[in-house]
This record gives structure tokens, C-alpha cells and sequence, in this order.
């Protein structure tokens, strides 16, 4: 890379879009690498997101930050072969790692 060019660069944020559109635009945004749903009745239609990610050759460096959603490793056939590494900042998860009992995570406090 020379010093003119710039790093492939992907920000993506939800209030950019219709209500409506948000959670489903996440969904298909995310899909190589989670299946997603939304976590209550409301279809989504108050969800929020934001992604800033960096490409770095073949590793993606970046930040997101989401309403809480449910979500599981995509589907086979759609998914991208990947090592995925997060480091929670704040808010957590729970969840279930293949046979493992239901755990839960939560972010360090600064």
C-alpha cells in the first residue's frame, strides 16, 4: 500500500435508515457471520447499530455497537470462514457453546 491509498474502510449505521428497514439491513449485513433476530415483539423496529470496520488484508479490525439481539453462528452454506475475537466494553451476553451449559459474559469494568 503506498502512502496515497487509504485502508478499505466499511461504517455502517442503522439511523442512516427507515425505522422499518433498520433491523433487517442489520440482518443482512451480519449474515456471513451471525444468523440474528431481533430480541422482543417489536420486529426490530427500534433497533440500533453501528460498525466501523477496517480491512487489513486478510484480517478485519473494527467496532461495533448493537442493541441487544439474539443471534448464532450463520447457517453453513452462508457462512464466511472466519476467527472471530470480541472483547466486550460494556453490556455482555449469554448463551450456549455447542454441549456447554448456558453461561453468561460480561464486559470488565474500567
Amino acid at each position: 500500500m503506498t502512502a496515497t491509498q487509504s485502508l478499505p474502510f466499511t461504517y455502517f449505521d442503522s439511523d442512516a435508515l427507515e425505522l422499518a428497514d433498520r433491523f433487517e439491513a442489520w440482518r443482512e449485513s451480519i449474515a456471513p457471520v451471525f444468523d440474528v433476530t431481533p430480541l422482543s415483539d417489536d420486529n426490530g423496529e427500534d433497533f440500533r447499530s453501528i460498525v466501523e470496520a477496517y480491512h487489513l488484508g486478510e484480517l478485519m479490525a473494527g467496532s461495533v455497537w448493537t442493541q441487544p439481539q439474539n443471534f448464532q453462528q450463520a447457517r453453513r452454506s452462508a457462512r464466511t470462514d472466519h476467527i472471530l475475537v470480541q472483547v466486550h466494553r460494556t453490556g455482555g451476553y449469554q448463551g450456549e457453546l455447542g454441549e456447554r451449559k448456558p453461561g453468561c459474559g460480561k464486559a470488565m469494568s474500567r
